[in-house]
This record gives C-alpha cells, structure tokens and sequence, in this order.
C-alpha cells in the first residue's frame, strides 16, 4: 500500500441523490480548471446523468486572485461536456474549504436537498471530509476524483504541480485547519 492509499478514503455514494457540490481544487488559468478539478467536474456530471433530476453546486469564489470565481468557470467547462444549464448552481463566495463547504451547504439547505453529495479530489477528500464532520453535516456522501497534478495561475502554482506536492499540502492543510478550530 502507498501513501496515497493510506490518506485517501472510500467512497460513500447516496443511493438517490438530488445534489452534487463540488468544491473547486484549482485553476489552470482564468478559463480552465486544473487536471484536478476537471477530475471531479467529470465525476459530477458523470453521476447527474445517471440522477438526471439532480442539481450541480460548483462551489468556490476568487480564491487564487485571477479575478474570476472558479465556480464559473467550472460551471462553464461542466456546460462544455454536456451539463444542462438547469442542472447548475454556482456558490461564489467561498475563498476556501471551510467556506466551501458552510457556504454550499446552505445553499442546498435553501433548495431542500436531502442527498447532498461532496465530489472531491481524491487527495483533498480526508480534510473536506473532516471539516465536514466537525460541521456536524448530516447525511455525509462523498465521491472522490484523480488527477496527477498541474501548476495553477496564482498562488497555487508551487502546491498543485504535482501529486506529491499536494499531498504534503494536503497534511499541512490539516495542520492549518486545526489550528484554526475547522477540526
């Protein structure tokens, strides 16, 4: 077994869902998602054709400073792949995982969702996943998505441009994520 195995986690996948929140890993550039968040885009819209009646929550503002939402942009890439436009949400306010996920929660709370499901970068999974927890969110189900790694426009080019270097990103997140009380 390898250290990507030991720190990822298996999937639990609602038996009806009505929601996929996907909170966005990174940006290429200001017009295309990362390797790693097209993975869960791809997962996303993968399942919500087998869930036709299921809405998408892509979830992430301005988070590496490009001047556009990542929730846009992936919501544009989903469109490209074949996701109905009435199939997305967009949470736009979130600058990182803790916002992703109290932000998007709330939106599929507004909508009265009861199988909300987190589609994650595998390697991310383990935090989300913990905060999530921490939340208290009930009714927890997650599918998780791989990619090798690309650098990112903006402050996330040294942290994504490899699996191992978003792993060692991925344990000091949660290192930060304790000691911000998200744990």
């Amino acid at each position: 077994m390898n250290l990507y195995q030991l720190w990822g986690v298996e999937d639990r996948p609602a038996p009806e869902p009505d929601c996929f929140i996907v909170p966005s890993y990174t940006l290429k550039d200001r017009e295309t998602p990362a390797l790693m968040t097209r993975s869960q885009i791809e997962k996303a819209v993968s399942w919500q054709r087998r869930f036709p009646k299921a809405k998408v929550i892509f979830s992430t503002g301005d988070a590496q400073g490009l001047g556009v939402a990542d929730a846009a942009v992936m919501s544009a890439y989903a469109r490209s792949i074949g996701l109905p436009e009435a199939a997305i949400l967009q949470e736009t306010k979130s600058k990182n995982t803790y916002e992703n996920l109290l932000f998007s929660r709330r939106m599929a709370d507004e909508f009265a969702f009861k199988q909300s499901v987190l589609v994650l970068y595998d390697l991310h999974a383990r935090r989300v996943l913990a905060i999530a927890a921490k939340m208290a969110w009930k009714n927890l189900y997650w599918l998780s998505a791989s990619a090798p790694g690309e650098g990112a426009d903006g402050i996330k080019w040294f942290r994504t441009f490899s699996r191992p270097a978003i792993l060692v990103y991925e344990i000091l997140g949660m290192v930060y994520s304790r000691w911000k009380g998200w744990l």
